[in-house]
């Protein structure tokens, strides 16, 4: 993505006075119900000359987001796209598989939203086990097909008259 040339004009005190600058910076991010603080010792951001305005380009939000995925320890999207491409399927197959939407998958692939824990979990069951595939598939075929253990089993609940 090509960037304006700068200075930029500053949405604060509305100068072209932004500039790009190194600085620490610091910011909360609520996930999944809970307020998580990013530090990123050396984000390029621009800073207006003026009034100290601080703005974020593009390639500073994406740096963010990439840093919060690692520190909570997420898949990244290009290894959900890896994994689900060594299991032979498609992206419709996999949301299908895991109860989710299509299109949700595909912005997990893109980047453009984070797995929530849950979400992030269970797709690591999923790529790990071939029997939490396989019990899926089961269930996707038939969603009456038992409990959680007798589906691990194997077994069926008999029903007594």
């Amino acid at each position: 993505m090509k960037m304006k040339p700068l200075p930029w004009m500053c949405s604060h005190c509305r100068e072209r006075a932004v500039q790009l600058v190194m600085l620490p910076y610091s910011t909360e991010i609520s996930h999944d119900g809970r307020t998580y603080t990013v530090n990123i010792p050396d984000l390029q951001v621009g800073r207006c000359e003026r009034c100290g305005n601080t703005v974020l380009p593009h390639a500073a939000s994406q740096r963010i987001t990439e840093t919060f995925r690692q520190q909570r320890g997420f898949l990244k999207p290009e290894e959900i796209r890896q994994e689900r491409k060594r299991l032979g399927l498609t992206q419709k197959e996999l949301a299908s598989l895991i109860g989710s939407a299509d299109a949700t998958l595909s912005r997990l692939e893109t980047g453009t939203q984070m797995q929530s824990r849950l979400m992030d979990n269970s797709l690591r069951l999923f790529f790990a086990l071939p029997e939490v595939r396989d019990l899926l598939r089961q269930l996707n075929e038939d969603p009456h097909s038992g409990t959680a253990a007798e589906l691990a089993t194997g077994t069926e609940a008999s029903v007594s008259g």
